[in-house]
């Protein structure tokens, strides 16, 4: 970790991939009407939203350092990382280059991690 005292906050809560399995199953038996529907629609995008209001407040705090677990789905870009772990990175890579094959690295990846930049995108046999 970067900073000298951490504590970490867990943003978890309904995973909006069950909200679509959800409304998915819902619609083929016919039992989502308009209401239900909107209200599934909002609930799924409950996480996110969430996320963005945790991280408008701490960006409002002057003076204070905070990151975002890597592996959560929140409003991290790739300027966040690199603002926050820029001097890591090389480290973090390394490491995970010697810990992985190559085929460990074209396996053990996930969105989040390509899109912040912390790993390329992985080469995928058609």
């Amino acid at each position: 970790t970067r900073f000298p005292h951490t504590c970490v906050i867990e943003i978890d809560g309904l995973s909006p991939w069950i909200f679509r399995k959800v409304a998915s199953r819902l619609e083929t038996d016919r039992q989502l009407n308009g209401s239900r529907r909107r209200q599934l629609r909002y609930l799924t995008n409950s996480i996110p939203r969430a996320t963005a209001a945790v991280c408008r407040v701490l960006d409002a705090i002057d003076g204070l350092e905070w990151s975002m677990h890597f592996a959560k789905r929140g409003f991290i870009d790739r300027a966040k990382v690199q603002r926050d772990f820029a001097t890591r990175l090389t480290r973090w890579r390394q490491t995970r280059d010697t810990l992985l094959t190559p085929f460990g690295r074209d396996h053990f990846w996930n969105w989040g991690a390509c899109h912040m930049g912390l790993v390329a995108w992985p080469r995928l046999d058609p």
